[in-house]
């Protein structure tokens, strides 16, 4: 199975992060041209959306474990992609994480491939904004925003993703977001993972979450993803007391 290791070595599968980088101080300024970018009125390009739906149809039904969802292909509101976006969804067996795969219309004209472009970083740190406002809001939760990350295919130095970690703890329980971005064929895709769990399983999530990203971008792309090799993670079941369910609702909305 194609495999991520969590910032140390591993040696199952193809797509490997770079060291962590230490996130960037949060403050309340970052957030506000975030809030005006992402509220700009612009119309949605009925062309642009077909391309989007095109290359999500590129996805199998399954990917390292995850089944896509009856829902099938979804457009996102347009409060959440002024600019058009589609959405796609995969679950891990009956009672395991979702994640969600989407594509925005929301990078300039002729983007670079890939996730080096100035929109990923501000999109990457709106997200982490995003959870921190509303986690941080709840009694007895403490948030912080771990090591970032990049997913990279074995061999190369060049990221296929980056990659935010942000945790909201209360006492054993961890309400984690994983979100991955990149640009590919114009696109901004995003691959998030929004999930709770017990402390221990830290870094086997983050190690599933490089895995499975990493297959979506060799199948957006058209490339071939490598075989699988190594039996992959299975990620934790969520806690069934000590974070608040209406708050995952929340997140899972935005």
């Amino acid at each position: 199975m194609l495999a991520c290791s969590s910032f140390r070595g591993h040696d199952g599968g193809p797509f490997l992060p770079d060291p962590p980088a230490m996130p960037p101080r949060l403050t309340a300024l970052l957030l506000l041209p975030l809030l005006a970018a992402g509220c700009a009125a612009e119309q949605r390009d009925p062309r642009g959306q077909q391309h989007r739906h095109i290359l999500l149809q590129r996805l199998p039904t399954e990917v390292t474990g995850f089944t896509v969802q009856p829902d099938g292909i979804q457009a996102l509101p347009a409060q959440a992609a002024p600019q058009g976006g589609v959405v796609l969804q995969y679950r891990f067996r009956q009672s395991g994480p979702d994640i969600r795969i989407s594509l925005r219309g929301s990078l300039a004209a002729g983007a670079a491939e890939g996730p080096a472009t100035p929109e990923i970083a501000r999109w990457l740190q709106a997200q982490s904004m995003g959870f921190f406002l509303l986690a941080g809001a709840q009694p007895g939760m403490t948030v912080e925003r771990g090591p970032d990350f990049s997913v990279n295919r074995r061999g190369s130095t060049v990221p296929l993703l980056h990659c935010i970690d942000v945790r909201a703890r209360r006492q054993e329980n961890v309400l984690r977001d994983l979100t991955c971005a990149t640009t590919v064929e114009g696109q901004l895709l995003s691959v998030q993972m929004l999930t709770a769990h017990k402390a221990e399983h830290m870094e086997n999530l983050a190690r599933i979450m490089g895995e499975f990203s990493g297959t979506v971008v060799a199948h957006l792309r058209q490339e071939t993803p490598a075989p699988d090799t190594t039996p992959g993670a299975t990620p934790p079941a969520p806690p069934t007391e000590g974070l608040p369910p209406e708050m995952l609702r929340q997140l899972r909305r935005t």
